[in-house]
């Protein structure tokens, strides 16, 4: 199957799903590879909140500016339109393998830490821990 839309979900939608849709959107278009819509949300986001700001420097770090990102919450809508379900971690998986088609759902590498108020430095080792998984996801996809 060659998804076409990739939906990235995690807890808060500031974090990692916001840097691992940013992430996929910028290896897609380095490989010349068009009409694959990304996006991301949180199971337990807040509408509207910006990414994290260890989040937006850790991506600034790789020229990614991911300022303009605002959190979601998924909802079935969403959750329905979407090709392909990428899981931070083995628990989204377990919840939202309660709503969707399991086919639809894939957990990112082994599952994805989360930084939410930690130091910087974890930022990053989560930033490169998810651009190394989606590395993984590009060749197994859209080879």
């Amino acid at each position: 199957m060659f998804p076409k839309s990739v939906l990235f979900v995690c807890t808060g939608n500031t974090c990692r799903s916001p840097m691992a849709q940013a992430l996929f959107d910028t290896m897609l278009k380095q490989k010349n590879i068009d009409g694959v819509s990304c996006d991301s949300a949180g199971l337990s986001a807040f509408d509207g909140e910006a990414a994290s700001e260890n989040s937006i420097e850790a991506m600034n770090e790789l020229g990614i500016d991911i300022t303009s990102h605002r959190s979601k919450t998924v909802t079935r809508d969403l959750l329905d339109e979407t090709d392909l379900i990428v899981c931070l971690s083995k628990g989204h998986f377990d919840i939202l393998r309660n709503f969707v088609d399991e086919k639809k759902l894939k957990i990112l590498g082994s599952g994805i830490t989360d930084p939410f108020g930690m130091r910087y430095s974890e930022y990053v080792r989560t930033r490169d821990e998810i651009e190394t998984a989606l590395r993984q996801l590009l060749e197994e996809f859209y080879a």
